[in-house]
């Protein structure tokens, strides 16, 4: 295990393992085809308008690859006319010091505390980990949650 420190959070990854199971993982075709807003999510993440530099080099220290995120969801379209997006990634390793990102306010809901790395990027470590992929199974693993805002770059019309 290698140890990063990031923001508040210290944290153990395993990148060489990560990129294996990320290797044994199919990229999810329905981000990019099947609904419009996981369209608009790849088109902004394959024009570079969506992690930071310093996200994307974070991603690479973890193992993460960028295009297969766990889980993505379009939340709203805001008043400055981006989209707002939520989603996380999986890796390999444990936290070792820092508040975890997902603070629980009853027994189904959590409250997000990320650290805002630009206007329109934050993201956050949790121990708390859903939908994971079988090739991830059975290592230990962080959720990277994140919350992007995004142009939306389709010629069809925006959700509301």
């Amino acid at each position: 295990m290698e140890e990063i420190q990031f923001d508040r959070w210290q944290l153990a990854c395993d990148p060489q393992a990560t990129r294996a199971a990320y290797a044994l993982t199919e990229i999810d075709t329905s981000i990019d085809s099947d609904w419009d807003s996981g369209r608009n999510w790849a088109k902004a993440r394959d024009q570079g308008l969506v992690y930071p530099e310093e996200v994307i080099a974070l991603f690479a220290q973890l193992g993460i690859d960028y295009q297969r995120e766990a889980e993505l969801y379009r939340l709203a379209r805001l008043d400055s006319g981006l989209h707002e997006y939520g989603g996380w990634f999986h890796f390999v390793g444990s936290i070792r010091s820092g508040r975890d990102a997902l603070i629980p306010v009853s027994p189904t809901a959590w409250h997000y505390d990320l650290k805002q790395i630009s206007t329109t990027f934050a993201l956050g470590f949790t121990a708390r980990v859903d939908l994971v992929k079988p090739s991830f199974k059975g290592h230990p693993l962080v959720q990277l949650e994140f919350d992007a805002k995004i142009p939306w770059l389709l010629g069809e019309p925006e959700p509301g």
